[in-house]
């Protein structure tokens, strides 16, 4: 499954290297055969069920090297006889939230086709891939284009307020990136309220959030310029 899913997609095997100073996409042609049916099959690691976070993080946090590649892996660990953990690591530059979607939901059904366990049609041939979008965005934004949108972002974002928060330490002189995150599950009625919401008022479960946010910080900071930012798509095709 995992070999049909690399050769379907040509991103899980595209390398980045350097010619002339630009970057260059460089795909790679599919693995000859299935790793589970080659003379080496894919090593299947034994991993006590206590200590797989922290085997899970190790994979996770092993550096690309985008020249040499690959950009996409994939790791197996058993914890029980009938119980395995598989780990799939894939750089941001070939995939991205959106991505991890198709990519799970299609592994998922060619899994499924392997074992026997569906029905469904295979999986229909994709007609686009993503060194395609590539070209029509850079055809695109090769004139006068780019220099309008870029323009019109500069004016927009320009004199943007700092967000005077009060927080527990200083804030570094140049972002760092460092920090962590925290999870709290909401109670059940207040989630279902919120859809609800969303759906009288015809308003996203994102916009929900942001105003109770907007909120939060209006409260601590008395400020009502409030700049937040959002991870979206973008996406127009599917």
């Amino acid at each position: 499954a995992l070999h049909t899913l690399t050769t379907r997609h040509e991103a899980l095997r595209t390398r980045f290297v350097e010619h002339n100073g630009l970057p260059r996409q460089i795909i790679d042609p599919p693995p000859a055969e299935p790793p589970a049916t080659s003379d080496k099959p894919p090593t299947v690691v034994e991993v006590p069920a206590d200590a797989i976070n922290t085997w899970v993080t190790e994979q996770v946090s092993r550096p690309f090297d985008l020249a040499t590649g690959p950009v996409f892996r994939a790791a197996l660990a058993r914890i029980a006889p009938d119980d395995h953990v598989l780990v799939l690591v894939a750089h941001h530059i070939v995939a991205d939230g959106w991505s991890v979607g198709i990519l799970t939901t299609e592994l998922t059904s060619l899994y499924a086709a392997e074992t026997g366990s569906t029905t469904d049609a295979p999986l229909p041939k994709l007609t686009v891939q993503p060194a395609d979008h590539a070209a029509w965005q850079r055809a695109r934004l090769d004139d006068d284009e780019f220099t309008r949108q870029l323009d019109h972002w500069h004016t927009t974002l320009a004199d943007l307020p700092t967000i005077e928060f009060p927080t527990d330490r200083p804030r570094p002189a140049h972002p760092t990136g460092a920090g962590a995150w925290t999870s709290r599950p909401l109670p059940h009625d207040l989630t279902t309220a919120a859809h609800r919401y969303a759906r009288t008022n015809h308003v996203s479960l994102l916009a929900i959030h942001h105003a109770a946010l907007l909120t939060v910080l209006h409260r601590y900071t008395g400020q009502t310029d409030l700049p937040i930012g959002s991870i979206l798509s973008g996406r127009t095709h599917t």
